[in-house]
């Protein structure tokens, strides 16, 4: 499994799944990239193009680690 936005393998350090509220989940590093380049404090979901409120961009860290991802791309990297 990969993020969708780039395309990189999910795993638990280096390419973290987030969820944003909308229930898309997204890596850290790319929702980093979506919150700099943006309106200041707004992701868009690449998905579902719902806008999310982040005041600071290390908001993004406190948005839910998507385990369920973690686990299956872990999983069947072996």
């Amino acid at each position: 499994m990969e993020c969708p936005v780039c395309m990189r393998e999910w795993d638990s350090e280096q390419v973290v799944p987030r969820n944003l509220p909308c229930g898309h989940s997204y890596c850290e590093q790319d929702l980093r990239g979506i919150w700099s380049q943006g309106e200041q404090g707004i992701i868009q979901c690449p998905t579902c193009c719902v806008d999310h409120k982040f005041p600071q961009q290390d908001d993004i860290y406190k948005l839910v680690k998507n385990w369920a991802v973690i686990a299956y791309a872990e999983t069947f990297a072996k």
